[in-house]
């Protein structure tokens, strides 16, 4: 399990100079003429994409999530290898095709590939915002000039991931409401609003920012 928690915002970075003619190729302009102030050293790593601080020409602070250079093309070689395999076994066993292993991947292929779009992230995460506004709880601002499928850039807001809350536990007073806060936001996303973030683990970057505690934790997505 403890290994596991590093994927979540603990993954090697990748160096600047490598992720540099991404953001250059999505912004559409270099780094320096869109930002007044770009942070080399990520904030976070994680297995798609890794977020650095950085702060626009008029000054407001935001965050920069940006996709791993080429790991869309890893990813779809390494989802065809498993299919392969897949469709061997299937014609190998009996039991394993009435599994439909293949289509089961086919499915988390096209689910991860929607997960890879930054801008789909962003979409949704207005979306849930929207909703989760009306419950008190705060999602981030995206910047549309600036949002694409390899990168956005969002409204950054200071909080603590839910690791922080369980380890300063007995300093958080309020630490009964902010998990109120979350499971209410949680169960009313999926219950009323038929929409949800699926993996709301403690290293997703982009606050979810519960207004009436003294903390937040994150959404939305972020592998």
């Amino acid at each position: 399990m403890n290994a596991l928690s590093t994927l979540q915002d603990q993954v090697p970075a990748v160096p600047f100079h490598e992720i540099e003619p991404e953001l250059v190729s999505s912004l559409g302009a270099p780094v320096a003429d869109v930002f007044a102030r770009f942070d080399r050293i990520p904030i976070a790593a994680a297995s798609i994409a890794q977020v650095h601080g950085a702060a626009l020409s008029d000054g407001t602070e935001v965050v920069v999530k940006v996709r791993r250079p080429g790991i869309a093309t890893r990813v779809d070689a390494d989802l065809r290898l498993l299919r392969r395999l897949a469709r061997l076994a299937e014609r190998r066993s009996p039991e394993l095709r009435r599994l439909k292993i293949d289509e089961l991947l086919r499915f988390f292929a096209e689910s991860l590939s929607q997960e890879m779009d930054l801008s789909a992230e962003a979409a949704a995460c207005e979306g849930i915002g929207s909703f989760l506004d009306t419950l008190g709880v705060r999602t981030p601002k995206f910047f549309w000039d600036y949002v694409g499928r390899r990168v956005n850039v969002q409204e950054r807001l200071e909080g603590v991931s839910v690791r922080g809350v369980l380890i300063a536990a007995d300093e958080v007073t309020d630490a009964a409401a902010i998990a109120g806060a979350y499971a209410d936001a949680i169960l009313r996303m999926i219950i009323f609003y038929g929409r949800f973030h699926a993996d709301p683990h403690p290293g997703t970057y982009s606050c979810f920012q519960a207004e009436r505690s003294l903390s937040s934790t994150s959404v939305p997505p972020e592998r």
